[in-house]
């Protein structure tokens, strides 16, 4: 509508300016003047050049058809300019209308393909936060290990460590390749679990971990804070399985698509919130969040 707003607008100046250009014409050369009347036919005769410029304003500020024609591409456009500088007020601090999203990690609303198999490696600092204000068993499966990032961390502070992943991607720690939701093998007694599960199976590798680790061991999840929300987390996990700790990352901690760190770190690092999840299977108190 702006773009017709404007050539109305570009339409109706340019036959005006005809008009007086032809006027102009007509005064200083009556030959011309006569021998288009001969064509076309007609007897009119030429205004006045002082005068034709008030004429010609006139026009600009009173034609009927400037009035009827123009009028509505005016005020089209004026709401036009309007809707989109509130538009413009509305995006966010990258100006693009899906970084919302990408920011909240929704996945289907990002750019980019998700990696294949949803992995997503973890910068392994996250295990030096985790134990500082926890303290896990010293045995330890890592259930989608991925290159082992979190799980070579582990080893070098003196934990066992079973570490699988549904496709073998190597990494010093790698044990198997093991889809960890299918089986019902329980851990030994003295296993905790531990790992980032690929995202969109987060709720069912939580529920498998709870129904294979032994009474009182500990589940550890690496998440998005936005695992929080959702009514069938609520009435499927968090209501009849509530976390015992939540620790919550006060910097950021990066993920990076297919483990290529330096890629993302290159692309202006994480803008996503994570957190340690903690389950300690038969726990059914109230949740406490801290800080890390």
């Amino acid at each position: 509508m702006k773009t017709a707003y404007k050539l109305s607008l570009i339409i109706f100046n340019v036959l005006l300016l005809v008009a007086f250009i032809t006027n102009i014409i007509f005064n200083y050369f009556p030959s011309i003047h006569q021998s288009f009347q001969n064509a076309f036919g007609g007897s009119g005769a030429c205004l006045p050049l002082e005068i034709y410029w008030k004429v010609y304003l006139l026009q600009v500020l009173i034609s009927p058809i400037g009035a009827v024609v123009i009028t509505p591409f005016v005020l089209i456009g004026f709401i036009e300019e309007e809707s989109n500088e509130k538009e413009k007020k509305m995006k966010d601090w990258k100006g693009d209308k899906n970084s919302i999203y990408k920011t909240i990690g929704a996945s289907n609303h990002t750019n980019e393909d998700r990696a294949e198999n949803d992995y997503y490696a973890t910068d392994p600092i996250a295990i030096d936060k985790l134990l500082k204000v926890e303290q896990p068993s010293k045995y330890i499966w890592e259930c989608a290990c991925g290159e082992g990032h979190l799980a070579d961390r582990l080893k070098a502070y003196g934990y066992t460590i079973f570490a699988t992943d549904i496709v073998n991607r190597g990494g010093y720690c790698f044990a198997h390749e093991k889809d960890f939701l299918e089986g019902e093998e329980k851990c030994y007694e003295s296993w905790d679990i531990l790992t980032n599960p690929p995202y969109k199976y987060a709720k069912e590798f939580v529920l498998k971990a709870l129904e294979r680790v032994a009474e009182g061991r500990k589940v550890y999840m690496f998440l998005k804070l936005t695992f929080l929300e959702g009514k069938a987390r609520y009435q499927e996990l968090f209501s009849k399985y509530p976390p015992k700790n939540i620790y919550v990352f006060s910097e950021r901690v990066l993920c990076a698509k297919n483990g290529e760190f330096e890629k993302m770190k290159a692309g202006g690092g994480s803008a996503v919130a994570y957190a340690w999840f903690v389950w300690e299977k038969g726990f059914q108190g109230k949740t406490i969040i801290d800080w890390i």
